[in-house]
Parts: C-alpha cells; structure tokens; sequence
C-alpha cells in the first residue's frame, strides 16, 4: 500500500488533534474543575424504564464546601439539599471518579443502562460517559446517601 503525502499529512493531523482532545480531557481537568471556587456535577441517567438528571452545585469558601441540589426523586420531603463539606470530601468525590474511570476502560461489563457524570465550571467541562458499564453507579450512589445523612 502506497502513503500519498496528502495521506501522510491527514494521519498526522488526526493524530494530533486525538491526542490534543484526551489531553484536554484528561484527569488533571477533573482536577482543576473539583478544585474551582464553584463547579457543577450533573448525573444524566437513561435505563430501560425512563431516567433523571440530579445537578449538584458546589460552591467553596474558606475550607467548607457547600452542595446544594434540588431534586424531588432524590431528597426527602422535597426539599433542597443544603449540604456543608470538607474539601477531604471533595477529595474523595475525586478519587470515586478517577477510579470509577479506570475501571470503565478495563471493564467488559454491558449493562443497558447508561450515565453520563458531567463535571463543570467557569472554564472547563469533564464528561464521564459510562458507557453502559455502571462502573461509577454503586460508589457514587452511596456518595449520594452520605450527603442526605449530613442532611438529617
């Protein structure tokens, strides 16, 4: 098989713009997004009988971190969840996802149910696409009842 130079030119390019897109992507992004004064985490799930969105907002100050969401399928008598965190917390919502993530690239789990965890602030958005693995599912849920804990 014979590489014309116009063939040549578009594999370089490619290349490079893939791994331009996964540095861009990357778990320093997770970080610097987790370590922002406010970000947003949005849990999008699609199952086989319907699905929900949960956005929890985080906003920090001084060494406490606030998470608010309002949700009615997830918080008791529907009201908002207010909840104050350490930023060790937020450390460890970051290790869940970057382990979480590495499992998802290993896994040869198939589930029909889908999440899609988006991460954002002012600058940047990090996606989790859990590509019907539920990797992050269990570990993140119990996250969830820890924070509704916090709440009683």
């Amino acid at each position: 098989m014979k590489i014309t130079k116009i063939g040549l030119l578009l594999l370089i390019i490619f290349s490079t713009s893939i791994s331009f897109c996964y540095s861009q992507t990357g778990n320093d992004t997770l970080k610097q997004i987790l370590s922002s004064k406010t970000f947003s985490l949005e849990e999008e799930y699609i199952g086989d009988w319907g699905g929900y969105i949960h956005i929890f907002n985080f906003s920090t100050e001084n060494n406490t971190v606030q998470v608010k969401c309002k949700n009615p399928k997830l918080i008791k008598n529907e009201k908002e969840l207010d909840v104050l965190l350490s930023l060790n917390d937020i450390k460890k919502l970051e290790n869940i996802f970057t382990d979480c993530y590495a499992k998802i690239l290993n896994t040869k789990n198939a589930s029909t149910e889908h999440i899609f965890y988006k991460f954002k602030n002012k600058e940047f958005t990090y996606i989790i696409d859990d590509k019907f693995t539920m990797e992050c599912n269990e570990i993140f849920k119990a996250w969830k009842e820890m924070l509704l804990i916090k709440t009683e």
